[in-house]
């Protein structure tokens, strides 16, 4: 079987085609950052701009169309790196004169102190390439997410002039609770700005203590209520608090948002002169005002141009490796156990005779 384009050949062949493919994309992806969006600043290009969830799926598809793509070069590269190392008939008959075995069928660098310097320098080449693609091909392209200030506010279900304004504003969007908190959940908010929490009632839990030296009256909190007693128990007081104030301000802080809204508070009385707030009420919240940012355009997918020059480099000098190796058709590579059964039976080891398998 002395065709170019059979055994291992055909298998060096196909990795150089689809080493190319993949080089003609990447530089399709490098032309179209240095032409689109003002092509590269700094060394950074952008290849789109838009909302936050359509660059988001961008972004994805994206670094899935990376992984095909290096998974397919580095299977091409690994493969001809076997082929490299995969000894001829007269590398083998040497070794065994020797004393000394070489593998067949595997990637093995055990061959390499016995094949050519040539091929030693061309197994090398396709090695080393394969580092800076593992560390920036993922890297050199990305999404950048910009988070945008946003104020959280509490607004009273009955405070209706607040509550007509906001509800009917045209640039206001109304969101139920499990829209609102999905939308806030993230550490940067790209395309909402300040939200509005209704309110209908702050609900409370406490407990007063029976204290020979204070009555009832001598307990206070810092917002109207009602509520009810046992005169009969000593402990256990529970009650409702009705909210009438316009609305709370809370700092600009998802997280702080989450623990007020999520924890249960519980409140400890004290006689007047000691009494204190708590923030950490339990808030009932029927649904939210959102005001959407203005250009929600915020979100970038970029591209790098060095790591994407260095992925470049290392793909260009891979197909050409893989090319060399293909036009190498004098070598007869055992490359696989098929390969040497064939050898062996044809021209049989004089330094093996008579020895068993």
């Amino acid at each position: 079987r002395n065709s170019r384009f059979a055994g291992w050949r055909l298998g060096v062949l196909t990795g150089c085609i689809l080493s190319t493919v993949v080089l003609c994309i990447n530089v399709i992806l490098f032309v179209v950052g240095a032409t689109a969006e003002g092509g590269y600043v700094d060394g950074f290009a952008t290849l789109h701009k838009g909302p936050g969830h359509r660059i988001g799926n961008l972004s994805t598809m994206y670094h899935v169309l990376i992984n095909v793509l290096s998974t397919s070069l580095l299977s091409a590269s690994n493969y001809t790196m076997q082929v490299l190392c995969s000894p001829t008939r007269k590398e083998v008959d040497r070794a065994h004169a020797r004393g000394q075995y070489l593998n067949i069928g595997i990637l093995s660098t055990r061959n390499l102190w016995s094949i050519s310097k040539r091929r030693l320098a061309l197994w090398w080449i396709l090695a080393l390439s394969s580092v800076p693609l593992h560390l920036f091909y993922n890297a050199a392209i990305f999404k950048v997410t910009s988070g945008n200030q946003y104020v959280a506010q509490f607004v009273n279900i009955a405070q209706t002039d607040v509550w007509n304004r906001l509800n009917s504003s045209t640039t206001i969007q109304r969101m139920n609770n499990t829209e609102w908190r999905k939308t806030y959940s993230s550490r940067y908010i790209a395309e909402t700005g300040d939200i509005y929490l209704i309110v209908d009632q702050i609900a409370l839990e406490y407990e007063y203590f029976k204290s020979p030296s204070h009555s009832l009256s001598d307990f206070s909190l810092s917002a109207p209520m009602s509520m009810s007693i046992d005169p009969e128990k000593d402990l256990s007081l529970t009650g409702k608090m009705q909210w009438q104030e316009g609305y709370w301000y809370i700092p600009n802080t998802i997280a702080y948002l989450n623990k007020t809204l999520e924890s249960s508070g519980n409140y400890s009385w004290f006689p007047d002169t000691e009494s204190t707030d708590n923030p950490n009420n339990t808030y009932h919240i029927q649904y939210s005002f959102v005001k959407p940012v203005i250009d929600p355009n915020t979100s970038k997918v970029q591209i790098g141009l060095i790591f994407m020059a260095i992925v470049i480099g290392c793909n260009f000098v891979k197909a050409l490796v893989m090319l060399i190796t293909f036009l190498d058709h004098r070598s007869a590579y055992l490359v696989t156990t098929g390969d040497a059964l064939a050898s062996f039976l044809a021209r049989p080891d004089p330094t093996t005779v008579g020895c068993c398998i």
